[in-house]
């Protein structure tokens, strides 16, 4: 992200590359968390043993189809998909946080998500920095 900033600003670069700039970075993100996200939570679904001596299947990401299925008393066989992750990543970055319906359980999966908002915050400030700049 940085590299990104130095480049642009020695470039002296206008604000539809700068546009054009961000939205890759951001892009770009996403799919990084995505992957994350999937790579954190996707095994706790099969029952291994986590870490810290908890049930596996007591934490990660809860979905809100699975609340609803709890809800409904039938068992639960729904399983997360790649699209349901994309889903979870972007709702986070759009909100700077945990976006609503969905609950994380464990502390690996909180600090990626803090981690995430984070990133998301300092972008978006980078992102208001430059354009502000480009119009001086």
């Amino acid at each position: 992200v940085l590299a990104v900033n130095v480049a642009i600003y020695r470039r002296n670069a206008g604000s539809y590359t700068l546009l054009t700039q961000s939205l890759l970075l951001y892009i770009s993100t996403n799919l990084l968390f995505v992957f994350w996200y999937w790579f954190a939570d996707h095994p706790l679904r099969y029952g291994t043993e986590a870490p810290d001596g908890i049930e596996a299947q007591d934490q990660g990401i809860r979905f809100p189809e699975e609340e609803v299925l709890e809800a409904a008393g039938k068992p639960q066989t729904w399983l997360p998909r790649y699209t349901d992750y994309a889903y979870f990543t972007l709702l986070s970055s759009n909100n700077f946080g945990s976006p609503e319906g969905h609950l994380l359980v464990g502390l690996g999966l909180k600090r990626l998500q803090l981690i995430h908002t984070l990133f998301m915050s300092f972008l978006f400030l980078i992102v208001v920095a430059r354009a502000i700049n480009t119009l001086a």
